[in-house]
C-alpha cells in the first residue's frame, strides 16, 4: 500500500485537471450546460466574439482555469514527495 499512495495521489490530482480541461472544452464547443449555469467554458465562449472590445471577459476564466489545474498538479506532486519520505 505505502508504494502505491504516491501514484495514487498523482494519478488522481492529474485526473482532476484533465477533468476541469475536459468539461471547460466541451462547453465551450456547446456540448455542456447551457448559459445560466456558471461554467468556465462557457464565459470563454460567451467572450470570443468580443475579445477586440472586452478581452477580460475570456482571458480571467482562462487563468482560473490554468491556475486551478497547475494548482492540482503541484498538489499531487507533493503529496507523492510526502508518500514517498521526501517531504519535510
Amino acid at each position: 500500500m505505502p508504494g502505491v499512495l504516491g501514484s495514487l495521489s498523482v494519478l488522481a490530482t492529474i485526473g482532476i485537471g484533465s477533468s476541469i480541461l475536459a468539461a471547460a472544452g466541451l462547453s465551450f464547443l456547446g456540448l455542456g450546460p447551457t448559459e445560466p449555469v456558471p461554467e468556465w467554458g462557457l464565459m470563454l465562449s460567451g467572450g470570443r466574439n468580443a475579445l477586440a472590445q472586452a478581452w477580460w471577459i475570456s482571458v480571467f476564466p482562462g487563468i482560473a482555469i490554468t491556475v486551478t489545474v497547475i494548482a492540482a498538479t503541484v498538489l499531487g506532486r507533493t503529496l507523492r514527495a510526502r508518500a514517498e519520505g521526501r517531504g519535510r
